[in-house]
């Protein structure tokens, strides 16, 4: 009875894996990680993992063409993020996210590493957004530099950098 099962396993595995679009097999002629390379960047920049692609949600589309269902993942929601000045000299976190979803965490790095391109991230504050838009005020450190970016589920914005510029000094350092 039980080889019977996994036999009926292995074929239901291996018809879904058939029936899955852009799950074609490599022929001898192709370079698999060409293949995965132009996928990849099809895929808006993300790891391209064998057919399928989760960003942090889905939409039902129905019953397919071959009688399964069909979900297609959720776009990543786009984050704009910059830091003004206002109030004389404040620092504010502005930015907007389309489409509005979901609480902004802020996050604030004090330590980064060149070599790796790795910062220590940590959460510094939720933020709601009010008619797809969001603002805090950030701080800048007496001495060094903080970087800070948003995240929105999954999606993160570029990096912005905070600090207090000495005379002499043009930009900031790197936290």
């Amino acid at each position: 009875m039980r080889p019977a099962r996994v036999l009926i396993a292995v074929i239901a595995l291996a018809l879904v894996g058939l029936l899955v679009p852009g799950s074609a097999q490599a022929g001898p002629n192709d370079n698999a990680n060409e293949r995965a390379f132009v996928n990849s960047a099809n895929r808006g920049g993300s790891e391209y993992k064998g057919g399928s692609e989760y960003r942090g949600g889905s939409e039902y589309l129905g019953t397919g063409a071959r009688g399964g269902s069909e979900y297609r993942a959720a776009a990543a929601p786009k984050i704009t993020v910059r830091i003004v000045k206002r109030n004389g000299g404040q620092l504010w976190l502005v930015g907007g996210v389309e489409p509005a979803q979901g609480p902004v965490y802020v996050q604030k790095a004090t330590d980064c590493n060149r070599q790796k391109g790795t910062c220590n991230f940590k959460f510094y504050k939720k933020i709601y957004l009010k008619k797809g838009r969001y603002e805090t005020r950030v701080f800048a450190p007496k001495s060094g530099a903080w970087a800070w970016r948003t995240k929105v589920k999954s999606s993160y914005s570029k990096i912005w950098v905070t600090c207090k510029l000495r005379s002499g000094q043009r930009e900031c350092p790197v936290p």
